[in-house]
């Protein structure tokens, strides 16, 4: 019985996936509208035309007496596939509402208050908007990279097995 070795080369058509030629404009306003609402709760709304992904906010707290620096969050979500369904997106003219969570304290025990800046967006096609400046909007740039990555690769599979 002779053994051969068979290699299989799946072409698919790709997945957009971010780089520098598909970011944004960052100087533009952002794609992601925050206001404050109750304390400690945020509502983001998607001003684009395009369906956001994912995001990445800079959370800055203060003092309320003093209006030092009391820290920084970086909170960041993103929408991906689960058991099979497709991502939840945040369409445009959609609104989400958020909760800020582990808020420090001031020296007088009062809860600090905060300032909100959108640091990157992800859009559905694979296109970004942002300074980027933090380290999780590269994070979050890498997680989305990899689930198109997988995805892609998933669809190139599936294909093979119809045949």
């Amino acid at each position: 019985m002779k053994l051969f070795t068979i290699f299989v080369v799946c072409i698919c058509p790709t997945v957009p996936l971010m780089g520098q030629d598909a970011t944004a404009d960052a100087t533009s306003a952002p794609p992601l509208e925050v206001t404050q609402i109750d304390g400690f709760g945020l509502t983001l709304r998607n001003s684009s035309a395009l369906p956001i992904r994912g995001w990445v906010l800079r959370v800055d707290f203060f003092d309320p007496v003093s209006h030092k620096s009391r820290g920084q969050s970086n909170p960041s979500s993103l929408f991906v596939p689960y058991d099979g369904q497709p991502a939840r997106l945040l369409y445009p003219g959609q609104s989400i509402d958020e909760r800020l969570r582990g808020l420090p304290q001031s020296s007088a025990g009062i809860a600090a208050t905060f300032a909100v800046d959108v640091d990157f967006v992800v859009f559905q096609d694979g296109s970004s908007w942002g300074p980027k400046e933090l380290k999780e909007s590269y994070d979050l740039a890498g997680m989305v990279r990899g689930i198109d990555l997988v995805a892609q690769h998933n669809s190139c599979v599936f294909a093979q097995d119809l045949r």
